[in-house]
């Protein structure tokens, strides 16, 4: 197998599988749009709706099997190319003018990203969809810089550089071991308390209550093992990100927030928002270092701590109400459900309180079963542990 081509072209293909997979994949369903138009020719809107859409599929269909048959990678002695892309086009870098390449996972198949020292020029960016792929792996393995396992390395000296970490270079394999130990444990925490908060909150109290202290317990760790734990980490760097700690508990407490408390006056929320959004971002560039290393870092925690202050203020407040509820009632004007990703119930109601006009409430499943079109909905409306009142269709 030769590893240079510095007596040959190299040349990789797309492989035979991928150019029937799409093919296959894409003809039905032109012949069925096809035969539908045709069908239903009677219908002359219908007829040249679908005559358009499923002639607009089989140009799709004719240019991405041009691509998947013409499209190739050329490597010689000083050049790059890739051949096809769009067709028509070739993209092409001078060997000595590549810093390097990725491989990114993406949802079907792997991407590769080859990376030009010019920072003018565009990544050039190939779907890993080629016969002989394990070839041509190898040849940029032993040819160019993988930037990913590049930037590894270069992440270990850094760390086994720290003096804190211990005098012998045992001290700091042990201390760094010892991170990515409980930087794991805190990520599968915290991971697992996202997927409880948002599925399966029971008991509320206590799933809200772990989603507010696992962020303090990230702030915690970024101290306890600084130097070596990192926050917005690069996600195949040397060093362990805590960045779960503070990702999933503000994602799920948000959508608790978005789906379980409905607020009815946001007067009285901007300013308990605002204390703990300013609150826990302030504490947090002040015990963990590492959040003031970039502005991108600083940026990144700025946005978790809104995301935060709003969750918190709006569980919390809800969470820790005391006062009594007040009863108002409102007809079911329609029910309907948004389906997704997610299913959501939807009630209209007629106006009440001091609505004027008629509005759509996300309520529960089993709430949604319980009224029919012309019923009589219970709403309770009550004011939150910090003022601001919210209500539950019931």
């Amino acid at each position: 197998m030769a590893q240079t081509a510095e007596n040959r072209m190299l040349i990789f293909r797309n492989s035979k599988f991928w150019k029937w997979f799409f093919c296959i994949l894409l003809s039905p369903g032109t012949i069925a749009l096809f035969g539908v138009a045709v069908w239903q020719g009677s219908m002359l809107g219908v007829h040249l709706l679908l005559g358009i859409l499923s002639a607009g599929v089989g140009v799709f269909m004719i240019f991405l099997i041009g691509f998947m048959v013409k499209s190739r990678i050329e490597i010689d002695a000083t050049e790059f190319r890739y051949v096809g892309v769009g067709i028509f086009k070739t993209k092409a870098l001078p060997l000595d003018e590549i810093a390097g390449f990725r491989i990114i996972p993406t949802q079907y198949v792997k991407t590769l990203s080859v990376v030009s020292k010019n920072p003018r020029f565009k990544k050039m960016t190939i779907s890993l969809t080629l016969e002989r792929q394990a070839e041509f792996l190898e040849w940029m393995e032993c040819n160019l810089t993988n930037l990913d396992k590049a930037e590894y390395q270069q992440g270990l000296v850094e760390i086994y550089q720290n003096e804190k970490l211990g005098e012998s270079p045992e001290e700091k394999a042990a201390a760094y071991k010892q991170a990515k130990k409980w930087c794991r444990l805190l990520s599968g925490a915290a991971t697992g308390a996202g997927l409880w908060a948002m599925f399966f909150p029971q008991p509320y109290d206590a799933a809200i209550w772990t989603l507010i202290c696992l962020p303090f317990v990230g702030l915690l760790f970024l101290k306890r093992f600084e130097g070596i734990a990192r926050f917005n980490a690069k996600k195949n760097g040397a060093y362990p990100s805590v960045d779960a700690a503070f990702l999933m508990p503000g994602l799920a407490m948000g959508l608790r927030a978005l789906f379980d408390w409905h607020v009815l006056e946001w007067n009285s929320f901007w300013a308990v928002f605002a204390a703990i959004a300013c609150g826990y971002f302030i504490i947090s560039i002040c015990v963990a270092r590492d959040i003031r290393r970039t502005a991108m870092t600083i940026s990144t925690c700025c946005l978790f701590s809104v995301i935060y202050g709003a969750g918190a203020t709006i569980t919390l407040n809800g969470m820790l109400a005391d006062s009594k509820f007040t009863r108002y009632h409102a007809e079911v004007l329609k029910k309907h459900v948004s389906t997704g990703k997610t299913t959501t119930y939807y009630l209209t109601l007629s106006p009440w309180r001091n609505r004027t006009e008629k509005e759509d409430v996300t309520v529960s499943r089993s709430t949604y079963s319980e009224y029919k079109q012309g019923d009589t909905a219970e709403i309770l409306v009550r004011t939150g542990k910090f003022g601001i009142p919210y209500y539950i269709v019931r």
